[in-house]
């Protein structure tokens, strides 16, 4: 097997990325299964990339080399950070963010009719790609005068990246 040499990237200044309005790369989450968008208005400066795969111990019998051996499988997660805030809008106080909660929440449900997960398509600048909501998480921060969520600032969904 050739031996395979990573080279780091050089760092050489801001990187850079495809502005949105106002200098700002907007994100959006769009169910393929005809169940809406929920566009970030601030868009999400964060996020966590994890890589798994399927590995096993390699039993006596089959007398190996390697102490593990792959079993295939390997998926893709992201974990998008966010912040809801209502309260900048026009309205203040009056605002909820409650409808934009219950759209992302339902991208997490099964697809109204059938057994299986929301097929999402996850867009931000250079980064798109397809995929399930397995988890969503709104800790809020402040309830307005409607008694709707107003504030949400350490928000987060994990994402699983499927193949197109």
């Amino acid at each position: 097997m050739p031996e395979v040499t990573i080279k780091p990237y050089p760092i050489t200044g801001t990187p850079k990325v495809v502005p949105g309005k106002g200098g700002r790369v907007f994100a959006k989450l769009t169910s393929l299964d005809g169940g809406g968008t929920f566009q970030f208005r601030l868009p999400p400066s964060e996020q966590d990339r994890t890589t798994e795969a399927d590995w096993q111990r390699v039993g006596v019998a089959q007398m190996s080399l390697q102490p593990v051996e792959y079993i295939g499988g390997t998926s893709k997660t992201r974990t998008i950070k966010f912040t809801l805030d209502a309260y900048d809008r026009v309205g203040g106080e009056a605002n909820s963010l409650e409808g934009e909660i219950k759209l992302l929440e339902s991208f997490a449900e099964r697809v109204p009719g059938k057994k299986r997960a929301h097929k999402c398509r996850y867009s931000q600048g250079e980064q798109t790609f397809n995929c399930v909501v397995r988890r969503v998480n709104i800790p809020q921060r402040r309830v307005g005068k409607t008694g709707g969520a107003l504030q949400a600032p350490d928000c987060s969904v994990d994402l699983e990246i499927i193949p197109d």
